[in-house]
């Protein structure tokens, strides 16, 4: 849950502090800042961490798995040594450094680096008189600096005390060839010792939430985590009428593990819209819709006092597990699917992870990952499509991924099961439209395919108002209830 933001100013400029903490107010929920201001030359640097620091674990050999920190060569700037830190993480990357970001000052300047598997994310953007780096873009956003880039898979960034800039991918992710002759218990095997080992990561944990559909996937990470936890909550978000309430609650029932479900109504959802569309960066519907029984499901089990949230994401993106995948496979052929795969665990923590990490993170939880574990992932890109996908005489996705449920010991019915994308299965996607009916004076009486227009006009609406940019240039003006809103504005100073 931790958070890095910090602040590289190339003059003595009086309100560089007022700056920094202008970002670090933004980055309140992570926990409390440790911040430490340096200068050199005219120059000044001022970093903060936020919650619980991790450079110790990659320093004393830890594999650097969720890290965050920073260093300082020395406070004098009169040692030309490069950071520790950042030459460990860059040249270990390839020996297991996952979800790592860092900064080093050093004589010279000041290095970023993000690790190549991307679990971790930076950002920085150019001021007048130096630059502003964080892990999430909403720091940033309020100082209307015009341009936020993230770090790539990893990329170091190298500024200097002149504003000189320079970038290099360190360590950048390679695509792992395709295995064919690889029989399929082998793979199942590999696979499945590769993910017993990411589960292995719980260890210290005592107890943790498991965000819960009753899918293949969350199942089989329940299972898994309930084999490493001695307490294990299932927690479920969704509507009263929603196809995941029943299913959820038989997949609990096989399990035998606890479980809540955290009934999602228009009323929750209203609610909690504005910090949804802040704590995950965007206003785009699919992404809102997605997030928000996330969002209510990591508040459900805060409340039951558990801190760390697993997370179910990751396997249709590594074993073909959407419609779409049949129909490349079908009218395109293996090696255009193995590309669309490629394409997607390529970009998936940004567009995906990054969004749920903060969701989660915003409700004081840490996140975790299972499937994403790197040597897991590799290892899945190189299954041959023919164990991914089956077109005859029944299309079947995910093949040996549900196989190696099964082996794993997941019940066959669960292993099998099937289930649709979150917005639909939840009913996210129609609890919104109807909070959005009944808090906006534009959408009273309008029916549901007449209100379907208007639902991202109000998220672009309400993302203005707290410095999230809206998914189109032009923002509607609108009359809604504004007290959700109002209250959020308040808490981050917008």
């Amino acid at each position: 849950m931790t958070g890095l933001v910090g602040l590289l100013r190339l003059t003595e400029e009086d309100n560089a502090e007022a700056l920094h903490n202008e970002m670090v107010q933004r980055l309140s929920h992570r926990g409390p800042a440790e911040t430490y201001h340096f200068r050199k030359a005219g120059a000044q640097v001022i970093i903060s961490v936020l919650g619980k620091r991790r450079k110790e674990c990659v320093l004393q050999g830890f594999e650097g798995y969720d890290f965050l920190g920073f260093d300082i060569v020395d406070q004098t700037f009169t040692d030309d040594r490069k950071s520790d830190l950042i030459d460990s993480l860059s040249n270990r990357a390839s020996r297991g450094v996952f979800g790592a970001a860092a900064v080093g000052v050093e004589r010279s300047g000041v290095r970023i680096y993000r690790s190549s598997d991307g679990m971790r994310p930076l950002y920085y953007a150019p001021l007048e008189d130096g630059y502003v780096f964080s892990t999430e873009r909403k720091s940033i956003w309020g100082l209307k600096t015009g341009f936020v880039r993230p770090l790539e898979l990893g990329e170091l960034i190298i500024v200097m005390w002149n504003g000189v800039t320079q970038s290099a991918h360190v360590s950048p992710r390679r695509r792992p060839p395709v295995l064919r002759d690889v029989p399929r218990k082998a793979w199942i095997d590999r696979l499945g010792a590769l993910l017993r080992d990411s589960f292995e990561k719980l260890r210290p944990m005592r107890k943790c939430a498991v965000l819960f559909s009753g899918g293949v996937d969350s199942s089989l990470a329940a299972l898994l985590a309930s084999e490493i936890c001695n307490s294990v909550l299932l927690v479920s978000c969704a509507s009263e009428k929603s196809k995941d309430i029943e299913l959820s609650r038989k997949a609990a029932r096989l399990l035998g593990l606890d479980h809540i479900i955290a009934t999602m109504t228009p009323d929750d959802a209203w609610a909690v819209l504005p910090e949804v569309i802040y704590s995950g960066e965007t206003t785009n519907r699919m992404d809102v819709e997605i997030a928000l029984p996330f969002f209510l499901a990591a508040r459900e089990a805060k409340k039951n006092r558990y801190r760390l949230m697993v997370s179910g994401q990751g396997p249709d993106e590594l074993f073909a597990g959407y419609a779409k995948h049949e129909t490349v496979l079908e009218n395109e052929g293996p090696a255009r699917l193995k590309d669309e795969l490629w394409s997607e665990v390529s970009v998936t923590h940004e567009a995906n992870i990054a969004r749920d990490e903060r969701v989660i993170a915003f409700n004081k939880m840490e996140a975790f990952f299972p499937y994403l574990h790197g040597p897991f992932v590799e290892a899945a890109l190189q299954v041959p499509t023919n164990l991914l996908i089956s077109l005859n005489p029944t299309p079947k996705r995910k093949i040996i991924f549900r196989a190696l449920a099964k082996k794993l010991g997941l019940p066959s019915r669960l292993a099998s099961a099937k289930k649709h994308a979150t917005q639909y299965s939840s009913g996210s996607a129609r609890v919104l439209q109807e909070a959005i009916r009944n808090n906006v004076d534009e959408a009273k009486g309008l029916s549901r395919k007449m209100i379907t227009p208007l639902v991202q006009d109000v998220l672009d609406y309400i993302g203005e108002k707290i410095d999230v940019p809206p998914q189109f240039g032009f923002v509607k003006d609108m009359s809604l209830k504004l007290r959700p809103l109002r209250k959020l504005q308040r808490r981050i100073g917008s």
